[in-house]
């Protein structure tokens, strides 16, 4: 089959081509570690402000997450996966006593960014704090000192640059809940196709197609490839999953090409652990991706010609 190694998604993406977002135009707190805290405050029992050293004493986990933003188009780059090393969040909100009035749990960025979510999402034991990205202190651009990480959201969910937790009896409208995004934000089933690329040229027996595929909680269970516009399916084969289903996962197909000459439309489907299936592709801007995300396929189209005889 034809393949272009160099177009391979690297399973752990390198920090430095890890997808950016920020409400801010990309300007980034600048933060002295002699001086940071993160403060826990609000409907609390025993309100908690941590050191940078405490924090690093706090037992330490690493872990394997993908994340993904809520604006990422069919197709989009806007996701990437990397190990992460931090610390439960879980034990500091019991250490800091968590009131009966307390509903939500808001979360600050030193960017001033805020947005919220129930307490007990946030008492997840996966919730995490983390201060290292693929072995390495954590980015700036992605949050230094600390970011938390939440399964099963979109990033928007998963503030960077945190140092305050507020815990509050009421319902409280993050800044991109405020302009009409989800205030959910539970990732949708989607994937992507990596290769071939979009308009190649195709020729020879089989065409390898590849690319990666993402969904919330459950998983993926399984992805196709449409070369019929959604009429008839080929699964592909899953050929590699990460440590959980926080994980994306990387798939291919030999897809034997067409007797027939012409432009073909490659749909990748992924189905996600729970029978959740991505919707026939969109047109729309940004593939529909306000206000919750989006589950539209991703396609390419691929030009097929005979070999020279």
């Amino acid at each position: 089959p034809t393949f272009e190694p160099s177009y391979v998604t690297p399973f752990i993406t390198p920090n430095d081509r890890f997808y950016r977002q920020t409400y801010g135009g990309g300007l980034y707190p600048e933060v002295d570690l002699n001086t940071f805290t993160l403060t826990i405050e609000g409907l609390v029992d025993n309100p908690l402000t941590l050191t940078w050293e405490e924090i690093l004493a706090l037992p330490a986990v690493e872990e394997m997450r993908t994340l993904e933003c809520i604006s990422n188009p069919p197709g989009g780059y806007l996701i990437g996966n990397a190990v992460w090393k931090g610390t439960p969040l879980k034990p500091l909100l019991e250490r800091a006593g968590l009131q009966p009035r307390a509903k939500e749990i808001v979360m600050y960025g030193l960017d001033r960014y805020f947005t919220s979510l129930p307490r007990k999402a946030l008492l997840d034991e996966r919730v995490l704090l983390v201060y290292e990205m693929n072995g390495e202190p954590l980015p700036k651009a992605h949050g230094f000192p600390l970011r938390i990480l939440i399964p099963g959201r979109y990033g928007q969910k998963q503030p960077k640059w945190i140092h305050r937790l507020e815990a509050v009896s009421m319902p409280v409208k993050g800044y991109w809940e405020l302009r009409g995004w989800s205030n959910e934000c539970f990732i949708q089933v989607n994937s992507r196709i990596d290769y071939p690329l979009n308009n190649q040229l195709l020729e020879g027996e089989t065409q390898l197609v590849r690319g990666i595929a993402f969904a919330g909680l459950s998983g993926i269970r399984k992805l196709e490839i449409s070369a019929d516009r959604g009429r008839t399916w080929m699964e592909a084969r899953i050929v590699k999953r990460g440590p959980s289903t926080m994980v994306w996962v990387h798939w291919e197909l030999e897809w034997p090409l067409p007797d027939e000459p012409g432009k073909y439309h490659l749909w990748s489907r992924a189905t996600d652990g729970e029978g959740n299936v991505q919707v026939k592709p969109t047109s729309k801007f940004l593939g529909d991706t306000f206000p919750n995300g989006t589950s539209a396929m991703d396609w390419v189209s691929v030009q097929v010609r005979k070999p020279r005889t």
